[in-house]
């Protein structure tokens, strides 16, 4: 219940998504990168909580793959990862401006990074 009730702060330093796309966060490999409106629920367990509404692009790594580093650019699938969603498009582009919430997590409910930044 923690973790649904989780209130995202501000990313600091280096952490979010750069004027580039470059997507930074901490704390190590990653096997589920979300990026989704600032204003979106938390995610949770598969099946009905994983995707909440609200979420823009999501990227997934197998259990039997390595985790992603840090460092892989918005809208871009890196090796090792799958497109979870949108299921049959593309990343949409952020909108400079908008807030938007970076929540990367280490496993199911392991988060590494939750915060919210504002597109350059």
């Amino acid at each position: 219940a923690d973790q649904l009730a989780y209130e995202p702060d501000r990313c600091t330093g280096d952490v979010g998504i750069s004027a580039d796309g470059t997507i930074t966060w901490t704390g190590g490999g990653a096997r589920y990168v979300y990026v989704m409106r600032a204003d979106a629920d938390n995610p949770g367990v598969p099946p009905n909580l994983d995707l909440p509404e609200g979420t823009l692009w999501r990227l997934d790594v197998a259990h039997t793959d390595d985790p992603i580093a840090s460092g892989i650019q918005y809208g871009v699938v890196p090796e090792g990862a799958s497109q979870y969603y949108p299921f049959e498009s593309s990343a949409p582009a952020l909108s400079k401006g908008f807030a938007y919430y970076l929540y990367v997590l280490q496993d199911i409910y392991a988060p590494l990074t939750r915060c919210t930044f504002v597109a350059e």
